[in-house]
């Protein structure tokens, strides 16, 4: 029999002896009293506070000087966290960490709850996170920090179902593999843009889903497999967060991304003097294109035209438009989306984001992909020939989030009455 480690809460942290009792009573009496849904949360932006003296939230301490810890997995009672969804992402912190066998034992409202199933379901280890009716934060009322299991590698919370999310180790749905398998490689990129790197996904390990919206957030693991490392060394474990801002469209936005337990930016979202300003991120959606423009053919200097070694060089453009086809096609992805072929490639600098504006790692760029797609599932009415990928990727230089948002549309044509030649018809393969 193993003990695991018992991690002493930080120093300054007083516990209420008598304040367990009186926490039970308060949760059984919101249990009784619950009789509403969820409210909806946007994936993108952290509850503010109405209480000035919690500070900004940004790294800040909670109400009674309490530290809001993230990734690291370390919890005890009397820790604060934003809502439900942060305790849950510190559990399973803690559960990759230690890989106790974990299972949620409760869910409301206002309260969710966590033990230990190891030793047959004899370990003592339990936690529960509920809201309080006096504080705006979600707060740690109970925690038994003993376990008496041997921790093997199995976890019963990365195998079913959470009232507030799906954890899959390996998934039925066709659809999802795909783009769960985008997502990673988006939040691998997220990495290589950022340092410099060349890291290359390799099989995803586990992922969660959360299940309060259509839009869903996701929390990929996989292993990552880096040329530059030699052999014998291990393929370290990555995690990639990305979330989807609207169903069906293409908005995406990438938070955490690197080996585990990579840090997450979330809470870094709506910050003032970011590339943001005040507006949402489907402001900055791309026009599509008109009849007559022609970013492949343009005598003005706005777009670049790559070269097609360039285009194979970059791998990154193809998983542009593989993300710009799978996010606006859902029902129609279930085999994958290996049908698309490029056959152009231009680029503009959309904003002077000094010194991050230049070339093909310009922080706020607009790509142009010229494609056919073979999947005739996919075809649309009137689409017979060439579309066209518009996507605009803005990573945030103060903050390092990651955004990408764009749509695809048929590649117009300009009218032979204007007396120009029609857009060139064959590819330039």
């Amino acid at each position: 029999m193993a003990l695991v480690p018992v991690v002493n809460p930080p120093i300054g942290v007083e516990f209420d002896e008598e304040g367990e009792d009186r926490d039970e009573f308060h949760i059984d009496k919101l249990a009784t009293d619950f009789t509403e849904t969820e409210e909806s949360i946007h994936h993108n932006v952290y509850p503010e506070s109405d209480d000035e003296s919690e500070g900004n939230g940004c790294g800040g301490a909670a109400r009674g000087g309490t530290p809001i810890v993230r990734d690291d997995g370390i919890m005890y009672k009397g820790q604060s966290f934003y809502n439900g969804i942060t305790f849950k992402e510190c559990v399973t912190d803690y559960a990759l960490a230690t890989s106790c066998n974990l299972k949620q034992y409760m869910y409301d409202i206002d309260g969710i709850g966590f033990r230990c199933v190891g030793a047959k379901g004899k370990c003592q280890w339990k936690v529960y996170d509920a809201s309080l009716h006096n504080e705006s934060m979600w707060r740690i009322t109970k925690y038994t920090n003993t376990h008496v299991c041997v921790p093997n590698g199995d976890c019963e919370m990365f195998k079913g179902l959470a009232p507030n999310g799906y954890t899959y180790s390996k998934d039925g749905d066709p659809s999802r593999r795909v783009l769960v398998s985008l997502y990673a490689r988006l939040g691998i990129h997220h990495y290589n843009f950022l340092m410099g790197k060349d890291v290359q996904p390799d099989s995803v390990m586990k992922y969660t889903i959360s299940t309060y919206s259509a839009a869903c957030a996701y929390s990929i693991y996989f292993k990552g497999k880096d040329p530059a490392a030699a052999e014998t060394t291990k393929p370290p474990i990555f995690e990639a967060e990305v979330d989807e801002i609207d169903y069906g469209q293409f908005i995406l936005v990438s938070y955490r991304s690197g080996p585990y337990p990579a840090e997450s930016k979330k809470h870094l979202e709506g910050l003032p003097n970011t590339v943001m300003g005040d507006k949402l991120l489907s402001y900055f959606e791309p026009d599509e294109l008109l009849s007559g423009e022609n970013p492949f053919q343009d005598d003005t200097g706005r777009f670049h035209l790559l070269e097609k070694s360039e285009v194979l060089k970059n791998e990154w453009i193809r998983l542009y438009l593989e993300l710009a086809v799978a996010t606006t096609n859902r029902n129609h992805i279930r085999h994958g989306v290996g049908a698309l072929k490029i056959h152009k490639v231009a680029m503009e600098i959309t904003r002077d984001l000094e010194p991050f504006h230049k070339g093909l790692g310009a922080y706020d760029a607009t790509f142009y992909i010229k494609y056919t797609d073979d999947c005739k599932d996919r075809a649309r009415a009137g689409d017979d020939g060439y579309r066209v990928a518009i996507v605009r990727r803005i990573v945030d230089v103060h903050t390092g989030i990651f955004r990408i948002i764009g749509l695809t549309q048929i590649f117009p044509t300009i009218p032979a009455s204007n007396g120009i030649a029609a857009m060139e018809a064959s590819p330039q393969d």
